[in-house]
């Protein structure tokens, strides 16, 4: 378990223990290595999908959609057409 988890768990103030799994895992290499259940692996699933029919509806609706460029450290608004605006 302890090659898919960044580090060990941290307490939160409620007492609750969060892991933090590594880089680009699924939610399936989780649930095979027992760091998750299958009802969170379920919730997931679900949720991933929530999102992407939203961003879907959204491209449709030809409303910005905000997203997060993790390398350059950037929020930004991208629109239908494809242009990108920084937000700030």
């Amino acid at each position: 378990m302890s090659t898919v988890l960044k580090k060990s768990p941290i307490t939160s103030k409620s007492g609750r223990k969060i892991s933090i799994a590594k880089k680009n895992l699924t939610s399936k290499s989780l649930v095979k290595n027992g760091v998750i259940d299958e009802q969170d692996f379920e919730m997931d699933t679900r949720v991933s999908s929530a999102v992407a029919m939203a961003v879907r509806k959204a491209k449709i609706m030809e409303a910005p959609v905000a997203r997060y460029d993790s390398e350059k450290k950037i929020a930004y608004l991208e629109y239908a057409d494809g242009r990108r605006e920084v937000v700030e």
